[in-house]
């Protein structure tokens, strides 16, 4: 059970961290790097990460992965 949150932890990190270096490179490309910048990506990627595990929670319980695709889908 460990491994699988350390894999979910490290696939968070990686995508999350994605999200910041495309934002920030692109900040610096256009000369939008500002600290008003940095706090609303900070925020964004703080409540990306609450969304991400809040909806892996609700799929997890519900066992929506369990069902089948149409019972998914809908």
């Amino acid at each position: 059970m460990q491994k699988k949150w350390r894999q979910y932890w490290l696939f968070q990190a990686i995508g999350w961290g994605g999200v910041a270096l495309i934002n920030t490179f692109f900040a610096f490309s256009f000369a939008k790097l500002t600290e008003d910048f940095l706090w609303r990506l900070l925020v964004t990627i703080a409540v990306g990460l609450l969304v991400s595990h809040l909806m892996r929670e609700f799929i997890n319980r519900l066992g929506i992965l369990q069902k089948t695709l149409n019972k998914q889908v809908f």
